[in-house]
């Protein structure tokens, strides 16, 4: 079977069991790089150490990683794949930011603003 449809089904498996966010699967983690051998202990060590600096979930950035080294992509591919939902995202931060209304909308709707 090809590697990222191994990934795919593994952290499907990972997902369906593993409650209490991205801590909760780093066992399951050590346990693929034994099982696959597509890392060295190491390695998965200091992706771990890398996701806990960077900002988001811890089991997002630890799912880019593996797969970037297993699918055998730059990260730079991933990012470049990424920045029209990065610009999204500002777009609409700014948006709320600079007009409130449109955050307040809903509460006020419902009579709590």
């Amino acid at each position: 079977m090809n590697d990222i449809l191994i990934l795919a089904f593994e952290y499907m498996k990972i997902g369906a069991v593993a409650i209490g966010g991205g801590y909760t699967v780093i066992p399951f983690l050590y346990y693929l790089v034994d099982k696959y051998k597509w890392f060295e202990v190491a390695q998965i060590t200091q992706m771990i150490a890398v996701s806990n600096l960077t900002p988001g979930p811890i089991g997002i950035n630890m799912a880019t990683f593996v797969g970037v080294k297993v699918g055998n992509v730059k990260i730079e591919t991933v990012f470049k794949q990424l920045l029209i939902y990065f610009a999204a995202i500002l777009a609409v931060l700014l948006l709320v930011t600079y007009i409130p209304q449109l955050s307040l909308w809903l509460p006020s709707l419902m009579g709590y603003v």
